[in-house]
């Protein structure tokens, strides 16, 4: 017969507990070559937490999960961040005026869904084309020409869900305007709108776009209305595309019924410094949508949409 003895001694030590085992394994060989092993633990138990600090202690790596899970989280992803704001910039015509666009949906049980927002950012872009280029077929990202203005499309979510659309647009030049007067149907539609937005007697710069930002207050059209303004004038046209995509009437189904805007807000705003266009970059593309591990993680972006490229 002959007798194995193993000797396990196992201490763990760190802040949190302290456990103390001691392991004998006495192993017999038996005449007919088969083991018999015999197992004694002892268990230290003057070094045993009891039950009540065993759950101080899970609460209490818990908390640490929880605080290091929160973290990162709720951690600004700086380096993308930086990374799609400078590419922007740099496929941004800098040299030329902007208008920065805004819808809103007219019901509480619209805009919840990225899809369909998506698809009516899709609309948006075609009915913008089609007012200029009746005949133009394209899809999606397409446009007539080279020289037709560069889109880019944002869109934001509300703390109840519903999301709005954000449209940053190059400004219309004056000979595409002449050009497209010159056809009766987008004669019609300009006047129209034109006529609508001038009979509403709104401010060209709010009193909540003062109060927001105080250089408005010193702005060459601060107190004017659009009557006092061409039709060639950009912050006319911005504010026609605007309403524009909003006009849904009888015989008139021009834009998209379930989008809405507040005149009061001023939902167009035209760029006009590059120091302007910069902070406009900046401000839509928030934190929010660079916090890592959250569902909101770049979902502000719609380059299918979009003159952009990421």
């Amino acid at each position: 017969m002959v007798v194995g003895v193993v000797l396990y001694l196992t201490y763990m030590n760190n802040p949190d507990s302290i456990d103390l085992n001691i392991n004998i394994t006495l192993t017999i060989d038996t005449k007919n070559g088969k083991s018999s092993p015999v197992v004694k633990t002892w268990i230290d138990d003057s070094q045993k937490l009891s039950t009540d600090e065993i759950t101080k202690l899970q609460l209490k790596n818990q908390s640490r999960v929880d605080t290091w899970v929160e973290l990162n989280k709720s951690k600004v992803d700086t380096k993308v961040k930086d990374t799609i704001v400078n590419k922007l910039l740099k496929q941004i015509d800098q040299d030329r005026r902007h208008y920065l666009i805004t819808w809103t949906y007219g019901r509480k049980n619209m805009g919840h869904d990225v899809s369909e927002v998506e698809n009516d950012i899709k609309n948006i872009r075609s009915r913008i084309i089609k007012m200029f280029y009746q005949n133009f077929k394209g899809k999606d990202r397409m446009r007539p020409d080279d020289e037709f203005p560069r889109m880019y499309f944002f869109k934001e979510q509300h703390q109840d869900g519903q999301y709005h659309i954000h449209l940053l647009i190059e400004s219309i030049e004056p000979d595409l305007l002449a050009q497209s007067l010159d056809k009766e149907s987008f004669l019609l539609r300009y006047y129209t709108i034109r006529q609508k937005i001038i009979n509403r007697k709104d401010l060209i710069i709010t009193d909540k776009m003062i109060e927001r930002w105080d250089e408005y207050q010193h702005h060459p059209l601060a107190g004017r209305t659009y009557g006092s303004i061409s039709e060639y004038d950009d912050w006319m046209i911005s504010r026609f595309i605007c309403d524009y995509t909003t006009h849904y009437g009888d015989n008139q189904r021009w834009g998209l019924s379930k989008l809405s805007n507040s005149p009061d807000n001023n939902h167009s705003k035209v760029i006009e410094t590059k120091l302007e266009l910069k902070n406009k970059i900046d401000y839509l593309n928030k934190d929010q949508y660079f916090m890592n591990n959250t569902s909101e993680y770049l979902g502000h972006l719609v380059p299918q949409y979009s003159d952009y490229h990421l």
